[in-house]
């Protein structure tokens, strides 16, 4: 299992290196959106500045490095779950090791991504759920492996 998690760690690393160093800016300008939205609330969304200021108001007291740090322990934890998410189904599927060389990512459109490995398709997909009811709304991400294709 560590051998397989390496490997997609390996297909993904690039990815992965650029969603890390694309972070801090990307905190910064959220950062700016979550305090405009708090100062400006006024009601405006439906919302009281209570509310907003629970909701968003941990990204505008923090500071900006603690918020990156914060941001990018849960990216980190994202990748993690995510290779081996790959790796449960790639193991079900009689699959132990892939050559990191003849991986070929695929990128679609709407969250959709499928890359090669030996003779399988592997397709991830980040869907949107949740959002109603008392379940809060969240990304889920799927994965299937198409053997044999």
């Amino acid at each position: 299992m560590k051998t397989l998690l390496d490997q997609i760690g390996r297909i993904f690393a690039d990815l992965d290196n650029q969603a890390i160093t694309d972070l801090p800016n990307k905190c910064k300008e959220w950062q700016k959106k979550a305090k405009d939205y708090v100062a400006n609330n006024d009601n405006k969304y439906g919302l009281s500045f209570e509310f907003a200021d629970k909701t968003w108001g941990r990204y505008c007291r923090s500071r900006l490095d603690h918020y990156i740090a914060d941001e990018n322990q849960t990216l980190l934890k994202k990748h993690e779950v995510r290779n081996k998410k790959i790796a449960d189904k790639l193991m079900k599927n009689n699959i132990n090791t892939i050559n990191v060389a003849t991986a070929n990512i695929i990128w679609g459109t709407d969250f959709e991504t499928k890359f090669t490995v030996d003779n399988c398709i592997v397709t991830l997909k980040v869907i949107f759920a949740g959002g109603h009811n008392i379940q809060k709304g969240h990304y889920r991400t799927l994965c299937n492996v198409k053997t044999n294709f």
